[in-house]
């Protein structure tokens, strides 16, 4: 009654090898979403680092003209 139900049956073969080819989809899909949302987040991290490194030339650059006027203060 049920035969195409057991693992011998040649109906069920076909089926089991649909859904490991549809699993194996599903698990690239979302390797692929993965693998774009890292390069995503080093490409925002990469822009962040460089931000931060010209504010702090900057301050550094205002720290340095501050400690000129104060030394052209003193004289």
């Amino acid at each position: 009654m049920f035969e195409y139900l057991l693992p011998e049956s040649a109906e069920v073969r076909p089926v089991s090898d649909l859904l490991a080819a549809h699993q194996a989809a599903i698990d690239f899909q979302r390797e692929v979403e993965h693998r774009q949302a890292f390069e995503d987040y080093c490409q925002w991290y990469y822009k962040l680092a460089q931000q931060n490194q010209a504010e702090q030339l900057a301050m550094q650059n205002d720290a340095d003209s501050f400690i000129w006027w104060l030394g052209q203060r003193k004289d």
